[in-house]
């Protein structure tokens, strides 16, 4: 499962398990991909306004890996310019 929240929730403030930050590339075979596109947004899709949950629904497993590198996110339109910045150094 991705959330824009912290998986689990820390309700009182405190967190006692760990939880990471989403930071992703996806590549899709061109089969999946035109699968993909023609599914509808499912409703977990929708709440958060993430599009892999459509494809995690659908059954698409996504493999993930751990890494102790952070990257910027690009979660809004004028979020671009301040990672073109970035990768300009």
């Amino acid at each position: 499962y991705f959330s824009r929240a912290p998986i689990p929730y820390p309700r009182d403030g405190i967190s006692l398990a760990p939880h990471y930050r989403h930071q992703g590339i996806y590549g899709y075979s061109l089969r999946l991909l035109l699968k993909l596109v023609m599914w509808k947004p499912t409703r977990l899709e929708q709440t958060e306004q993430l599009e892999q949950l459509r494809a995690l629904e659908h059954g698409v497993k996504i493999r993930v890996a751990i890494t102790s590198r952070v990257s910027a996110g690009v979660d809004r339109p004028e979020d671009v310019a301040l990672v073109e910045k970035m990768l300009r150094g």
